[in-house]
């Protein structure tokens, strides 16, 4: 047999056949590479904008906490309000409140919006004299307002105590509304009693 005769048939590639098919190997090969950079990308994305609402969580969270466990402390000689809101220069504010503690008794506790984020603030010795402890609860807030219901029919009022109230009563509620940059507003309302 003829070698001629055996590959009588058959051809082999060219070189414009060899192009197109490296050519289009590399088309798919890019479209793989930028849809696997594309889920990467966006699993990143997911998993910050998740630890932001965790963050956000933990802050409402620990609000709720604190918030049901206030105290009144009736009338007290240094006549300190049950709760009150204070106004800080610049757009500011703190919301100072008797917390509850099993072992220690009333504490005062704090909520301290700065103008750019929320502390809780922890007196150890209970008097306003010293300076609080500062526990960041939440960062990148443009705005907080705070809101007390109180009275029957309930009704919101801005400040608290209320006008003719006593200063050691506590409102049925607390609204808290918080202007994040990230993710707007967003406001919760804790029960108290």
């Amino acid at each position: 047999m003829n070698r001629r005769s055996v590959f009588y048939g058959q051809r082999g590639l060219t070189l414009v056949e060899l192009l197109v098919a490296i050519v289009i190997l590399g088309v798919l090969g890019l479209m793989s590479y930028r849809a696997v950079d594309h889920a990467a990308t966006s699993r990143e994305r997911l998993e910050a904008e998740y630890a932001d609402w965790r963050q956000l969580a933990r802050a409402f969270a620990r609000m709720e906490g604190d918030l049901q466990q206030m105290a009144s402390r009736g009338s007290t000689p240094d006549s300190t309000p049950a709760l009150r809101v204070i106004a800080l220069p610049g757009g500011g504010s703190v919301l100072v409140f008797w917390r509850q503690e099993p072992q220690q008794g009333a504490r005062l506790t704090g909520l301290s919006f700065d103008g750019q984020r929320i502390e809780l603030l922890r007196w150890p010795t209970g008097s306003n004299e010293d300076t609080p402890l500062r526990d960041t609860l939440l960062n990148n807030v443009r705005s907080v307002d705070w809101s007390f219901a109180a009275g029957a029919p309930l009704a919101w009022a801005r400040t608290w105590p209320a006008a003719g109230s006593n200063p050691g009563s506590l409102p049925n509620g607390v609204r808290v509304e918080v202007d994040s940059q990230r993710h707007g507003k967003i406001s919760r309302v804790f029960t108290l009693r």
